[in-house]
């Protein structure tokens, strides 16, 4: 009996698992959703998870949501741009630890904490967004170029771009920044800093 009802539950849990992975993906912003549509080639009908795995560049301008939900999907998205819009919050990004390129340039960004685990990125372009505190950017270690210019506020924690052991471009033209020797340091290893 205790047999045939654990093979019971182990069903039931496999089959619950099945069917919640197998949900139609919910996007925050119809333009992402087109975006993806068209990477896809599916142009109608719901998305699901499986439909975007494979996804691994992707181009959403002019994004009218403040969040990016449904690119969480995107587990495999190594290229993402997406520029000229109003997103302000980016944890929908957390998890897609195979991004290499990110291009979030001329958004509504405050936060970017929820980057801090985007460990392969490359390069990130935030530039002309309303971001405070470069902390969370310390975690990125194969970060190569930065750009965060044109930023409406000062910047804090601009130390932390001193743990970039790969860093050879920061552009930070047009941001207040308090912190001028820790761009003097980055200078005197090498890095090409545009001010």
């Amino acid at each position: 009996m205790r047999k045939v009802a654990m093979v019971l539950f182990v069903v039931l849990v496999t089959v619950s698992f099945v069917f919640a992975e197998s949900q139609p993906i919910e996007y925050a912003d119809e333009w992402l959703e087109k975006a993806i549509r068209e990477v896809i080639g599916k142009p109608e009908g719901p998305i699901y998870p499986e439909d975007v795995i494979d996804v691994a560049r992707l181009t959403a301008s002019y994004l009218q949501s403040a969040t990016l939900k449904g690119i969480e999907h995107c587990e495999n998205l190594i290229y993402f741009w997406s520029g000229a819009g109003r997103v302000s919050d980016v944890s929908a990004l957390n998890g897609l630890v195979r991004l290499r390129y990110l291009n979030l340039h001329s958004n509504k960004i405050t936060d970017i904490s929820a980057l801090s685990g985007l460990v392969n990125l490359e390069e990130l372009d935030l530039d002309g967004n309303s971001i405070k505190d470069l902390s969370p950017l310390a975690n990125l270690k194969n970060l190569k170029t930065l750009k965060i210019s044109k930023n409406s506020i000062r910047l804090s924690n601009v130390s932390a771009l001193l743990e970039l052991p790969k860093l050879s471009s920061l552009d930070v033209s047009g941001s207040l920044i308090d912190d001028q020797e820790t761009l003097d340091k980055l200078e005197e290893r090498g890095v090409i800093v545009r001010r």
